[in-house]
């Protein structure tokens, strides 16, 4: 059984008719109500916890970070960010915030598109048969290392780019405008553009805007770009992830905050995690679930090889957030 995490009044003042939403949601799952006012993060996730049973199979927060707040943590590293906004906390039982222990994924909403959450609810299938056919884009300077994430995807019908040479104006048409297939991005992205970029050197072509996304049924998308996942105040025009999942994905993986990869594999940190959620999602297992067991053979690859977890190999954990239906299993269609 899910449990449904939302607020009904944050929903409605953000234009997002809550009843026809909250009546699917008590219909299928239990659901935990935030306070008409946006909660405090640790008093909701004292409220979810309170509801977290054996019969719990996973967690679903409704609503993006205005709706229900990411729950901010403090930064292990040394960079810009002030803190890691992360949902890991709501599903752990206890204060230590690396590995959840309920599945977890957030359905979120858009701040321009009311209709979008109940369209998202209403459509969602439980299975997506994708095609073998799998496209990425990769900044030329860490060419080496998104191939050995991208060795992991189905072996047929694969094409990396790498940018430069690409750039948006030569994007081909198939990368942008097909159903049913596994997208992956080791690229550059920023909190201040709608714009994710390559680099060689010190070039940083832009490679993709939400503008170029148009048709994704059904496409899973892996993102390893810095603040990929960030969606406050964010919508289909300004963020990637929101547009792909207007445009019909059906899962998206990115994080909220400055993540961290080698230049060179073996692949750490975003790369890992990712390479994780890939090979855990292609067998066959719930995508929230693939997610939870991805983080358990990070923490286990990471510390057979330095005996301990970094600063960034921390940051990796809390950052990675899985927007879509927990439930949805991904089969590949030969």
């Amino acid at each position: 059984m899910k449990l449904y995490v939302t607020s009904p009044q944050q929903l409605d003042k953000k234009g997002i008719n809550s009843k026809p939403i909250m009546s699917y949601l008590y219909k299928n799952g239990l659901v935990v109500e935030a306070d008409s006012l946006p909660s405090s993060p640790e008093f909701l996730r004292q409220k979810i916890l309170a509801e977290l049973s054996a019969e719990v199979s996973s967690v679903v927060i409704i609503g993006n970070h205005q709706v229900i707040p990411f729950f901010p943590l403090d930064n292990p590293t040394v960079d810009s960010d002030a803190e890691v906004w992360s949902d890991n906390p709501y599903v752990c039982l206890y204060d230590d915030f690396l590995l959840p222990d309920y599945p977890i994924s957030r359905i979120p909403s858009d701040p321009h598109n009311p209709l979008f959450l109940w369209d998202y609810l209403e459509n969602c299938k439980v299975e997506v048969e994708v095609s073998q056919k799998v496209f990425g884009i990769s900044a030329h300077s860490w060419k080496n290392a998104s191939r050995e994430v991208f060795s992991l995807f189905p072996d047929k019908h694969k094409q990396l780019l790498f940018s430069p040479p690409l750039i948006r104006l030569s994007l081909p048409v198939h990368l942008v405008e097909s159903n049913y297939t596994y997208r992956y991005f080791n690229v550059h992205g920023s909190k201040h553009t709608h714009l994710w970029y390559g680099q060689q050197g010190s070039n940083y072509p832009a490679v993709l805007s939400s503008e170029d996304i148009i048709d994704q049924k059904g496409v899973v998308v892996i993102s390893e770009a810095c603040y990929g996942g960030w969606l406050a105040k964010r919508g289909e025009k300004t963020s990637i992830a929101m547009k792909f999942l207007l445009s019909g994905a059906s899962l998206f993986l990115g994080s909220t905050t400055i993540s961290y990869g080698p230049s060179y594999p073996p692949s750490e940190e975003a790369d890992l995690i990712c390479g994780c959620f890939v090979q855990q999602l292609r067998k066959q297992i719930p995508a929230a679930t693939a997610l939870l067991k991805a983080r358990e053979e990070f923490i286990n690859l990471t510390v057979s090889r330095q005996g301990y977890l970094d600063d960034d190999d921390r940051k990796s954990l809390y950052q990675f957030v899985l927007y879509g239906n927990p439930d949805i299993i991904v089969k590949e269609r030969f």
